[in-house]
């Protein structure tokens, strides 16, 4: 990784770390940085040299036991909207079988602003999304539940 981006990286997640309510960020080599928002919500950030890009992942946890189809089916077709959901994909560990919310953004030109909407819109869907995945939803959910917007 090229040492400027990562101070570049660095910086901007610390100066926007206060108007995006964050309690803690973390650094760790070579590239990759955590962003706590409460006990139960952290956004990882891994950045990519290869492609320039940043990508944004937050663990949402598992479907309770008897809802795992529907979840999962509801997870693919949030994949399939991925024109009309502003790039969200979600995923499921392979080892932890958590679901995985991710977005990748190209870090280059991208200015602090913008990256500060875009993490605080990927919160906001992931902490909409995990009492999708971990509850039982009373009625159908809208694979379009997430509120995330690029910028």
């Amino acid at each position: 990784m090229e040492q400027q981006t990562e101070l570049d990286i660095s910086r901007t997640l610390t100066d926007l770390g206060p108007e995006l309510g964050a309690a803690e960020i973390r650094h760790y080599e070579p590239a990759r940085w955590v962003v706590t928002f409460t006990a139960d919500l952290s956004v990882d950030l891994d950045y990519d040299d290869a492609t320039s890009r940043l990508v944004l992942s937050a663990m949402l946890g598992q479907p309770p036991v008897g809802e795992e189809l529907a979840v999962y089916t509801l997870l693919l077709q949030v994949n399939h909207l991925w024109d009309q959901t502003g790039g969200l994909q979600m995923a499921l560990d392979p080892v932890t079988g958590m679901v995985i919310q991710s977005y990748a953004v190209t870090f280059a030109g991208l200015d602090p602003g913008e990256l500060g909407q875009r993490l605080g819109n990927f919160a906001a869907a992931a902490r909409a999304w995990r009492t999708v995945v971990t509850a039982r939803p009373a009625k159908p959910v809208d694979p379009l539940l997430s509120a995330f917007q690029r910028a």
